[in-house]
């Protein structure tokens, strides 16, 4: 029986999360089939053999090795707990301890895995866990943050702190006042992901003490305030950047304790927004629309005039690494602030033309793509028809110039939705690129060369589509396919061009192209499943 176990290995070892995820799920059912046919005394042993051997794996000086143990745990943990395996439970949550001690904190893949673990144990494990979790985890937790010694261990820390939190409540209430004490390190820590994973962590402790009753939440939020005004004074971006994310979460998770704080507040944020440190010009633009959501009558009589032309300044600036967070801050802001942000149609004609820049295609400018997509969706959900007034319909062409993806698909269903004259030519517009997309791909099917590489990607190809075309078809005449997938999305391991097809095709199936008599989008399935049943014989 302990040779089973051996082929379970190269999927745990898998650098690919979801092959460990599949693994981990086969060896669960592996376990619970053969529970079935062994005795209770084999059973256990058997069991036991393979406890151990995953702590080996977890105690591994090899990364992949100590991924798939931790992945084969937390699969593990709730059929264990079902045949009240305590024992068992006690010793993975014992091996996540001597992981956090080992991961380096320039491993927060593995670091974020091993935490949620961890939370995954703890919520299902009852109370037989809780003195094991505040005597290994909670308490090693606090000491690696109050101590400068345990500095590499921070990001284990807030992690540690941020799941018990969520998956402990009880247990992590009665240490937080001295979670207060000693968590502020981790905000001024000199690594960028230990500095946000603890804005993370103070996060679920502030909805935590939102949710109970007691007598320490103002001392506790003013202690966040206080240590934040401190940081400002430190003339260091490490701590200016904490600061800021402490902030965020004041306004954020506090209720209404900021209200009194709100102008000071303002008046931090915006005398950081022409920072040295991209990292706080960054956190100083992400919490425009914070401000603005927080109190939105104060925000728009005194801050949004001088925030909106620091946006514009970002947005069309040649040499800011900030203009994605500027588009997704003015899109944010346009949510905040809601339809008062129809009446600047000057700022929204300039917004426009950053938008239509942040489509380019160019390589430098590449990564505001999806920014830019996101700015021009939340702001057609904010301003609706405003934005005719203001040229959306020079933006179709721009539009289309990108791939489809899913953002694309997103942005044109709200543009169709709440501005209803753009209707026609977004559908005409997009029924253009899915047939384009879709008759290539059919082209591909029926006239390359047959290879065996070649063979097997037009076998998968036919099966996506001729299946896909099928349901689209059946769905457009009312009827339903029997055990067909609900979303016919290829896997991860197909090409490109296949997950293309199949964007298209759920795009065609879903999109609202109604009541325009000028797409054929009948004819053209009909059309495309010939093609593809032609293909197949």
């Amino acid at each position: 029986m302990a040779e089973s176990f051996t082929r379970f290995l190269p999927g745990l070892r898998s650098s690919n999360s979801s092959m460990r995820h599949r693994a981990a799920q086969s060896l669960r059912l592996y376990i619970e089939s053969e529970s079935r046919d062994l005795s209770h005394g084999l059973y256990m042993k058997w069991v036991t053999d393979i406890s151990a051997r995953l702590m080996l794996l977890c105690n591994s000086n090899e990364s992949a090795d100590r991924m798939g143990g931790i992945a084969a745990m937390d699969e593990l943990v709730e059929l264990f707990i079902a045949e009240r395996n305590d024992q068992t439970i006690i010793e993975f949550a014992h091996s996540l301890t001597k992981v956090f001690e080992k991961i380096p904190s320039a491993d927060p893949p593995m670091l974020r895995v091993a935490a949620k673990a961890l939370g995954h144990i703890v919520s299902t494990g009852g109370t037989s866990l809780i003195e094991f979790v505040e005597d290994y985890h909670v308490k090693p937790a606090l000491e690696w943050l109050k101590n400068e010694t345990f500095h590499v261990r921070r990001h284990a820390a807030v992690m540690i702190l941020k799941e018990l939190s969520i998956n402990a409540p009880s247990t992590s209430f009665r240490y937080m006042d001295k979670y207060f004490d000693f968590i502020w390190s981790a905000f001024w820590d000199s690594k960028l992901v230990v500095r946000v994973s603890a804005s993370e962590s103070l996060q679920t402790c502030f909805m935590l003490i939102q949710q109970r009753e007691s007598n320490r939440k103002t001392s506790w939020y003013n202690r966040a305030l206080d240590e934040a005004e401190s940081a400002f004074k430190r003339n260091s971006s490490d701590a200016t950047h904490g600061a800021l994310l402490i902030l965020n979460e004041l306004l954020r998770n506090t209720g209404d304790f900021m209200h009194s704080h709100y102008p000071r507040a303002c008046r931090l944020v915006f005398s950081h927004q022409d920072h040295k440190s991209a990292t706080v010009r960054s956190a100083v633009i992400s919490l425009f629309p914070r401000l603005a959501k927080f109190n939105t009558s104060a925000f728009v009589e005194k801050y949004y005039r001088p925030c909106m032309n620091h946006l514009l300044e970002v947005l069309f600036s040649a040499t800011t690494t900030t203009r994605p967070d500027a588009l997704l801050s003015i899109g944010k802001l346009s949510l905040a602030i809601g339809p008062l942000m129809a009446r600047d149609e000057q700022a929204l004609m300039a917004i426009m033309n950053g938008i239509k820049g942040g489509l380019q295609v160019r390589r430098k400018d590449f990564d505001t793509h999806r920014e830019a997509l996101a700015c021009l969706r939340m702001l057609a959900e904010t301003v609706g028809p405003a934005l005719i007034r203001v040229d959306l319909e020079s933006m179709v062409g721009p539009l289309f110039q990108n791939d489809l993806d899913t953002s694309l698909v997103e942005t044109l269903t709200t543009i169709v939705k709440k501005i209803p004259p753009m209707k026609p030519i977004i559908q005409q517009k997009l029924f253009e690129r899915l047939s384009s997309i879709l008759r290539s791909s059919q082209k591909d099917i029926t006239g390359s060369a047959t290879t065996p590489t070649s063979r097997k990607l037009k076998t998968a190809s036919i099966s996506v589509t001729g299946g896909m075309l099928s349901n689209l078809f059946l769905s457009a005449t009312g009827s339903k396919a029997n055990g067909a997938s609900e979303n016919g999305a290829p896997s991860a391991e197909v090409s490109p061009a296949i997950a293309m097809q199949a964007l298209a095709l759920e795009t065609l199936a879903n999109f609202d192209f109604q009541g325009n008599r000028l797409i054929p989008i009948m004819s053209f399935v009909h059309e495309t499943e010939k093609t593809a049943v032609g293909a197949r014989q």
